[in-house]
């Protein structure tokens, strides 16, 4: 079984961003975990959940993370 993944046109339109600060944010080692297949580029479904919600929890101030 495949996991549901996001292409980067899916996920930025997902976080209404453009492809392009996707693409920056990638070549700065920042933003949701990503792997590639061939010239694709991919999101995990669970990965980016877990990454927005660490990045919820880092606006909030909460201390546990």
């Amino acid at each position: 079984m495949f996991e549901k993944r996001y292409t980067r046109e899916e996920l930025a339109k997902m976080l209404k961003l453009s492809v392009r600060t996707l693409e920056k944010w990638k070549e700065r080692s920042y933003g949701p975990p990503f792997y590639r297949m061939g010239k694709s580029v991919y999101y995990p479904h669970d990965e980016l959940m877990t990454w927005l919600e660490q990045k919820k929890a880092q606006r909030s101030g909460d201390p546990s993370v």
